[in-house]
């Protein structure tokens, strides 16, 4: 989502949104990074052991919101956190045409 729009004009204009959550260990963190506006978490690589995709966005860590934690936030999450940490997490999926949707398999 760019910084212009919001989540409801994204959704409204044609996309389905889908909220997953799953445990992720301590070896798993790594997957997980700042986004490129400098706040906020997404996933920046996917290992193929979680329902995890890349460009994932992370909404809650063990339930913290961190929509919009900054880097020195989340240095100081990851030394407290203990694992395994729950997350949930919000992947968005582009309409094919009004009504039709591309899903993957994993996400059904």
């Amino acid at each position: 989502i760019a910084k212009h729009d919001n989540l409801y004009r994204y959704v409204h204009n044609g996309n389905s949104t889908l909220l997953l959550a799953c445990e992720l260990e301590f070896g798993d963190i790594h997957n997980i990074g700042l986004r490129y506006e400098g706040f906020g978490l997404e996933v920046k690589e996917n290992d193929d052991t979680h329902d995890l995709s890349v460009g994932d966005r992370i909404i809650e860590v063990d339930g913290n919101d961190v929509l919009k934690l900054i880097a020195n936030q989340w240095e100081v999450m990851q030394n407290e956190m203990t694992f395994p940490c729950k997350i949930v997490f919000m992947r968005m999926k582009e309409s094919l045409s009004e009504n039709k949707y591309k899903f993957d398999n994993s996400d059904v």
